[in-house]
């Protein structure tokens, strides 16, 4: 629940045009101590792309944006009523998830969609 309510404050910011776009301007820790994109860089620009509407430029920008804008619109609202409910959903939900992903070939595959993203990343010199 912080992590979306800080990713909600984060994208505020970011529309709000306080940092100059176009500008050396960056939040990620990886880029700045190599000068390399990691594979979310772009995230926040592509959930600020899909925010006005242009999915096409969101997924060139960064395709993880869809899921980022998936998991702020849907979680929170999840979470808060398991609390208000006294449900634990949510948290079946993430153990199943879990379980899913720690198949070898699922994690496999979800690492090479990650190591494919970070390639394109490097690629467009984002």
């Amino acid at each position: 629940m912080v992590i979306s309510l800080l990713s909600y404050g984060w994208l505020f910011f970011i529309i709000s045009g306080k940092p100059t776009n176009g500008s050396l301007f960056t939040v990620c820790f990886f880029k700045s101590v190599t000068s390399v994109p990691c594979p979310a860089c772009g995230t926040t620009r592509s959930v600020v792309t899909l925010l006005e509407g242009n999915v096409n430029n969101a997924i060139m920008i960064n395709p993880f944006g869809i899921l980022a804008i998936v998991l702020l619109i849907t979680l929170p609202p999840w979470v808060m009523y398991d609390l208000i409910k006294r449900r634990e959903s949510f948290y079946r939900f993430y153990k199943r998830a879990e379980l899913f992903v720690q198949q070898k070939y699922v994690a496999s595959a979800l690492i090479m969609v990650v190591i494919a993203n970070w390639v394109w990343n490097i690629m467009k010199e984002i």
